[in-house]
């Protein structure tokens, strides 16, 4: 009777635990390529569009799924970019821009349907 009762708060200490903090995802979205290159872009996360520009490698974590578009410019055509796209450790998308173009544009739906254009 006493481990069902121990069983019993960690069932209910869990199920308090999911409700208060809802399901966690991340989407991750890693920008490697030319080591140092510069880049400028935007993602639209929830609706919102938000910039970004550096240098590679850079790494965007965002919490949950709602990642619907992405668009990476290179500043040099001869560098090379890669843009992987993941939700939680499952890889959604790996969109290599090599040597040649000036980018990468994506768009998906969550963690589904992702696809991919070069910029030339």
């Amino acid at each position: 009777m006493r481990y069902a009762n121990q069983l019993l708060n960690r069932v209910a200490t869990c199920a308090a635990t999911v409700l208060l903090t809802g399901c966690a995802s991340t989407t991750t979205m890693k920008l490697s390529g030319s080591s140092g290159s510069a880049f400028t872009g935007h993602y639209v996360f929830r609706g919102a569009t938000n910039n970004v520009g550096g240098s590679i490698p850079v790494t965007i974590e965002l919490s949950g799924a709602a990642l619907q578009a992405c668009e990476f410019r290179k500043a040099k055509a001869e560098d090379t970019l890669i843009l992987e796209i993941y939700h939680d450790r499952h890889q959604t998308l790996r969109a290599p821009a090599s040597a040649g173009t000036w980018g990468v544009k994506a768009s998906g739906e969550g963690r589904d349907n992702w696809h991919f254009e070069l910029l030339r």
